[in-house]
């Protein structure tokens, strides 16, 4: 897509890979959906479990959004590239700043569900193994604590 005749998208383009005109530039559009989903989660409060984690959630974005404007701002190669990269890493911790503050768990719960569900789909079940002798032997007595 030209927007001039002379001049091609990548040289109106403040970011390191440019994208035609229109498009929605890295991942702006995740910051797009985040921020849909804090007003919604603003028009309806009762969404929000834990409020500290929400408005730390808001604080990072309004942080990753001043960033990508001091990108557009100071130009050159490499700070661009920088604040797209920080950018990013800022809106996973949104992202999970986010279901924290709507779901109701703290971060060592998360911790721990997602360490299960690893477990699981590592195994390809939830339940512990259990192996049975295949003589008269009676099973070795285990000790819990010594097996790990």
């Amino acid at each position: 897509m030209r927007l001039h005749p002379s001049r091609t998208s990548d040289e109106h383009s403040h970011y390191p890979s440019a994208f035609p005109s229109g498009i929605l530039r890295s991942m702006q559009g995740v910051t797009a959906a985040i921020i849909g989903y804090i007003f919604v989660c603003t028009f309806f409060p009762h969404m929000i479990r834990n409020r500290p984690q929400f408005y730390a959630g808001v604080i990072v974005v309004i942080f990753g959004m001043l960033l990508n404007t001091l990108a557009a701002i100071i130009g050159g190669d490499n700070f661009p590239r920088f604040a797209v990269a920080f950018s990013q890493l800022l809106q996973i911790v949104t992202f999970i700043l986010l279901i924290i503050s709507t779901g109701g768990v703290s971060l060592a719960q998360l911790k721990k569900e997602v360490g299960n569900v690893i477990e699981v789909v590592r195994r390809g079940e939830t339940d512990k193994e259990i192996i049975i002798p295949r003589s008269n032997q009676q099973p070795r007595v285990r000790d819990d604590d010594a097996s790990v």
